[in-house]
Formats: C-alpha cells, sequence, structure tokens
C-alpha cells in the first residue's frame, strides 16, 4: 500500500478521487463504475482523499471508512446484477492526512452493467 500512496498519476490499476460523499448518487455511481473497471481489468486500487495530482484533498472520508461492505455489494448488485464482494476497504495516511483505500480484486466473468446508472453532472 505505501508504493500506492507515494504515487502521484493515475494509472490502469490505481484511481483518485477527491471526495466521496455517501449521500450523493453520482459519487456512488463513479466509485461503482470504477470498481467494475478495476474487477475486469486485473484488479486496483481507489484512494479517496486524493487529488487527481496525487496530493491529499484534506477532505473528510469518515462517511468512505464507515460504508458497511454489504451495502456496496448491494449498490453493485443494483447496476450489474452481481453480488461482488471482492473488495476491501482501509484507513491509510499520506502526508498527514486520512486516506480511504478501496482495494478491488479481479473476477474471471466480466462484471456487466445492466441498469443505466445516471446523475446530474
Amino acid at each position: 500500500m505505501k508504493a500506492l500512496l507515494e504515487r502521484t498519476t493515475e494509472a490502469a490499476d490505481l484511481d483518485f478521487k477527491s471526495k466521496f460523499d455517501v449521500n450523493n448518487l453520482g459519487d456512488w455511481l463513479e466509485i461503482i463504475k470504477d470498481i467494475a473497471a478495476f474487477t475486469n481489468s486485473g484488479g486496483g486500487t481507489i484512494l479517496i482523499g486524493v487529488n487527481d495530482d496525487g496530493t491529499p484533498s484534506e477532505t473528510e472520508v469518515a462517511g468512505a471508512l464507515g460504508i458497511d461492505p454489504a451495502d456496496l455489494t448491494n449498490k453493485i448488485y443494483k447496476y450489474t446484477g452481481t453480488h461482488f464482494h471482492g473488495f476491501e476497504f482501509a484507513n491509510c495516511e499520506k502526508a498527514g492526512n486520512e486516506i480511504c483505500s478501496i482495494t478491488v480484486k479481479s473476477i474471471s466473468v466480466p462484471l456487466v452493467f445492466t441498469r443505466v446508472g445516471t446523475y446530474e453532472i
């Protein structure tokens, strides 16, 4: 995990999210989209609380860290029809700031969206 936290650019196995609001449908759909992409391409990690340039965004990540994994599995199921639970949350630190990491495992059968997820940009 230390090596991921030191990186300053996103890649095929790493995505940065500056914030995550558990009450925002758009934020949920972005996380679900990233989880599907990672699981279909060998796995990866989402770092919440990190800007696109790799610096800490200094936003509160307690909401993301407090997500019940079963709730995320249910939300993934809502859009894919698959009960995917191959992810793990962890509390990390970058430059003295709390970061939430979501490590996503890969699967052999692709995770495919079966329902459209739309939200206002």
